[in-house]
């Protein structure tokens, strides 16, 4: 029984977390490269028929950028670009300002 609850608390934590760092639209996404340049990934992204995409600057990871989508974020694009989208806020993704 204890394992049983264990797992239930584990599946709750884990959807938890998943649903924090789930793009939503009007918020900023953290754009991170899975192995390939994330400015051409970007471009790829738009051309592929992403909605309007404003560039913000440079994540805190490299080759990472902080964009704001103008519409609905579809993860399943970013994916098949390149990208992985983490909705974050910007202030915790750009550069830190000197």
């Amino acid at each position: 029984m204890k394992s049983a609850t264990s797992l239930h608390l584990g599946l709750i934590a884990l959807t938890l977390v998943v649903c924090a760092f789930v793009p939503q639209r009007d918020s900023a996404v953290l754009l991170v490269p899975l192995g390939q340049d994330a400015d051409g990934a970007l471009a790829r992204v738009q051309r592929s028929g992403g909605t309007g995409i404003a560039l913000v600057g440079q994540g805190r990871l490299p080759g990472s950028l902080v964009v704001y989508p103008a519409g609905p974020v579809s993860v399943a694009t970013f994916l098949q670009q390149g990208l992985l989208p983490i909705a974050a806020p910007a202030f915790l993704c750009s550069q830190p300002r000197t």
